[in-house]
């Protein structure tokens, strides 16, 4: 994958009209590839355009509302965030400076920016409806003296017409669950390169994948089958194994090693590479382990981080845990090594069972 982030954020148009209906097999297909591409705001923000070309398309609208809905709620509400955003922000804005932010959302990282007495915030939003959104509330909020909220993806944006000139501080919360699915490696480089001063803050300064093995029955019930009302079901196994999405509450599971780093980017780097490495993880429990729980670290600066550790239930966060499942469950003995291969390119990452 390239690192030019014309090659990597942009995405095709979306098809008006595609379909023999508006319900039939051909616009689910639309939608499926949307949602399953995995950047959720290239998602969010495609729908919004489908829901604008072709307005009868009653499930496309459904899905936008759910996507956004589901996606932003949780975070914006996510105390330990906000706080630790908000101190890094005070600790890194200096009188007079001017905070470039990549993905507005609602505007709250922006106005708590403004707050930390930026003197000009430049926050950007490739949703349109989500940037307007944001508009409204920075102007509610008496900030609109400060903050200006511009309807673009970050690689759209020009010094001298968008920003008046290059920033002092690069403020980028475009952190997936799968820490790297909403491109922030690629979108961070290319504003080093053409919208920030040499010397700017980024905020983040790195970030890194957390992972640790993990089980329990609820979580294999997710990823395999075996027999079921006195049937034999397990061959159906094979179409198993895909990555979960823990949202929007996690099941009951067992930690079956501790946490460790997996991958960590440092965000001040000049290049990104796809990579892989060995893993291992020393298991601190008997069990059956289903696959490896991965989450994300955050962190802002050497002072201030965020880490989503997976917790069973609903917690309002910015971030969900995923379950990279295993081929198969297998059986651990505390104080076995269990060794997995890792792997990411700069959209996502893998995990599998090394024999």
């Amino acid at each position: 994958m390239s690192g030019n982030p014309d090659d990597a954020i942009d995405a095709p148009p979306p098809l008006a009209g595609h379909g023999r209906s508006a319900a039939g097999p051909g616009r689910r297909a639309v939608l499926d590839a949307i949602v399953g591409a995995g950047d959720k705001g290239e998602a969010i923000r495609l729908l919004e355009q489908l829901t604008a070309l072709a307005p009868e398309w009653v499930a496309a609208a459904a899905t936008f509302r759910k996507l956004s809905n589901a996606w932003h709620f949780p975070m914006m509400r996510d105390a330990a965030r906000n706080q630790a955003y908000a101190a890094a922000l005070g600790k890194a804005i200096a009188p007079g400076a001017h905070v470039l932010e990549i993905g507005a959302g609602s505007g709250l990282l922006a106005m708590m920016a403004a707050r930390a007495g930026a003197a000009r915030v430049t926050t950007c939003e490739k949703v349109v409806a989500m940037a307007e959104a944001a508009a409204e509330i920075v102007r509610r909020n008496g900030l609109d003296g400060v903050v200006r909220v511009v309807p673009k993806a970050s690689h759209e944006l020009r010094v001298g017409a968008d920003l008046p000139e290059p920033a002092d501080v690069l403020l980028a919360e475009i952190i997936g669950d799968e820490l790297l699915d909403e491109q922030i490696l690629q979108a961070t480089l290319d504003a080093r390169r053409r919208l920030l001063k040499p010397n700017a803050r980024l905020i983040p300064a790195r970030i890194a994948s957390m992972a640790a093995l993990a089980g329990g029955e609820a979580l294999e019930q997710l990823t395999s089958v075996g027999d079921v009302s006195g049937f034999d079901l397990s061959p159906f196994n094979r179409f198993g194994g895909g990555k979960l999405n823990l949202f929007p509450a996690v099941p009951a599971f067992v930690l079956l090693s501790a946490k460790r780093v997996a991958f960590r980017f440092t965000l001040s780097d000049d290049q990104f590479r796809p990579a892989e490495k060995t893993l291992e993880f020393p298991a601190i429990a008997d069990g059956r382990c289903v696959g490896v729980l991965q989450w994300v670290r955050v962190e802002l600066d050497d002072d201030f981080a965020v880490e989503n550790v997976p917790a069973a239930g609903f917690v309002a966060s910015g971030w969900w845990p995923i379950l990279h499942p295993f081929a198969a469950p297998t059986t651990v003995a505390a104080g076995q090594a269990v060794r997995v291969r890792a792997a990411h390119d700069l959209t996502s990452q893998a995990f599998r069972l090394l024999d």
